[in-house]
């Protein structure tokens, strides 16, 4: 997905560990057999403490962060936000490949709006 327009969804992992912290997540979706999803992820004590890395989490405020499967860093931030989880089908080879940057996405409660660099 292209960052130079407005989205209702985000997917790899530094768009979703930015919705996660912002509470942006609606609906999580997940594939089983997507490549990313043991990628590792750096979490805090709150469950909106999530980075892609360690000085990430450590900016957020989280002087000891912790690694953890960044799936799961998504599911503890989707339940304490009420944001529902959607297990995608794996792929079966012969369709367009959803969910391309390694099995996760997110639909977002509000339209992302990049900021200008």
């Amino acid at each position: 997905m292209g960052t130079d327009r407005p989205t209702d969804a985000v997917e790899g992992a530094p768009a979703l560990a930015e919705a996660a912290r912002e509470h942006r997540i609606d609906t999580l979706l997940i594939r089983p057999d997507g490549a990313d999803l043991a990628r590792e992820a750096w979490v805090g004590g709150e469950p909106d403490q999530v980075a892609v890395r360690r000085s990430d989490a450590q900016t957020l405020g989280e002087n000891e962060p912790v690694p953890v499967r960044a799936d799961d860093a998504l599911l503890r931030a989707a339940a304490v936000t009420a944001a529902d989880v959607l297990i995608v089908p794996p792929s079966d080879g012969d369709g367009p490949e959803d969910l391309q940057t390694g099995g996760r996405g997110a639909l977002l409660r509000w339209t992302y709006e990049p900021t200008a660099v």
